[in-house]
This record gives structure tokens, sequence and C-alpha cells, in this order.
């Protein structure tokens, strides 16, 4: 049984401890399973990052802006955080 756990609803990343056994106190293996879901987590918005930037330059480049202009691609926002409060 996997002390951390991930599920994926729709755009949502869920993070689940499962430590039924110990409610309170955290393990160095559960560290080790959290600090890799956040590594994770991290190299996929940086991997989204570089494709959006990637799709934003080509169809702002000429010639490809020609062909994107025509199936009316646009520039796509990047992922932004909302800030904390």
């Amino acid at each position: 049984m996997a002390v951390v756990e991930t599920e994926r609803h729709g755009q949502i990343l869920v993070v689940r401890m499962n430590r039924p056994e110990r409610l309170n106190a955290l393990s160095q293996e559960m560290r080790t399973q959290l600090a890799e879901t956040q590594s994770s987590i991290t190299a996929a918005r940086d991997r989204y990052m570089a494709a959006v930037r990637n799709f934003n330059t080509m169809v702002q480049t000429f010639p490809t802006d020609v062909t994107a202009r025509v199936f009316d691609f646009r520039a796509r926002p990047n992922l932004t955080a909302a800030a904390e409060k």
C-alpha cells in the first residue's frame, strides 16, 4: 500500500496520504514520496510551459504564423497560480 496516493480529476491532481496506523507522524518514506510527487508535478508543469512557449513562438513567427492565422490558432496563456493570502 502506497503512503502517498495521487489521482487525477480533470485538471485537478489530488494527493492523499494513506496511513491509518500513523495519523500525525511524518515518516521518512512519506517525506520521500511527497518530495517525489512534488518533483513530478514540477516537471509536468515545466514541460507544459515549454510546450506553450514553443507553440506561442510558432504561431507568431513567419512563415508558420500564416498557417496559424488560416486555422485560427492563437497564442495560449501559461499556467498561473493564484496568490496565497
